[in-house]
């Protein structure tokens, strides 16, 4: 189930960059039409996004509890690479005005790397 759940959330991320990549930053303002409907998909990522990840901390935590912590490798390198990007998503998200009085980006916590 883990892995399902890390391929959900991998989908989500691959969305969100290839949205964030068609937008020319320089160019695109987030309050125009055209921005908000390249943006709009980006809500549901956001949501379920922030379900996927408190799932899979939950799971990590079940499985480390019941496993030899060397079998799990694979699932904390997958799971830190998806934390940075998805810390990277919703910093992207909270920097436009366009998401501040649609939705709250849930915050992660800090980690050192």
């Amino acid at each position: 189930m883990s892995v399902e759940m890390f391929d959900y959330l991998d989908g989500i991320l691959d969305l969100q960059s290839a949205i964030f990549g068609s937008l020319d930053m320089s160019r695109s303002n987030s309050m125009t039409s055209a921005g908000q409907c390249r943006l709009a998909p980006l809500i549901p990522c956001i949501q379920d996004a922030s379900k996927l990840y408190d799932y899979c901390v939950k799971i990590l935590f079940r499985l480390h509890s019941s496993l030899p912590p060397d079998t799990l490798q694979g699932h904390r390198d997958r799971f830190l690479k998806q934390f940075k990007e998805l810390k990277q998503f919703y910093q992207n998200t909270n920097a436009l005005q366009y998401f501040k009085d649609l939705i709250t980006v849930p915050p992660l916590p800090e980690v050192d790397t």
